[in-house]
């Protein structure tokens, strides 16, 4: 019974992480700056084919003129998980204005504070 409550408040753990964070909302509202809150000094961006590491003043950048193409209508996590060690990860359903977008964030976590690492933008066909 130990081990089942232990299953279960670790499985929701992780599945809270990103609402706890407040990036559903941001997503939904295109408020970069409360995405960028949770940045590390850089990020890994991924949209479509081009793959660039930025600084967090560049990725910043980066989220505005994307979110300024594309005004984001609707966010919805669709799958959490964790992956190796302290890393984890969101996977989220973007509608905007310019179709529809697949958003992978992948955190690591370092004490009680998770960082974003790599954000993955994906058109949805």
């Amino acid at each position: 019974m130990k081990g089942l409550i232990l299953f279960l408040a670790m499985l929701f753990g992780s599945v809270s992480l990103a609402a706890s964070q407040g990036l559903p909302e941001a997503f939904r509202s295109g408020d970069v700056d409360a995405i960028a809150r949770h940045m590390g000094k850089s990020i890994e961006i991924c949209h479509l084919d081009d793959v660039n590491i930025y600084s967090k003043s560049e990725a910043t950048t980066f989220l505005t003129r994307f979110f300024g193409k594309n005004s984001p209508s609707s966010y919805e996590i669709v799958h959490e998980g964790n992956s190796r060690g302290t890393a984890r990860y969101t996977i989220g359903k973007l509608t905007t204005s310019a179709g529809v977008y697949r958003i992978y964030v992948y955190f690591e976590d370092k004490g009680d504070q998770s960082t974003i690492r790599e954000l993955r933008i994906d058109k949805k066909v």
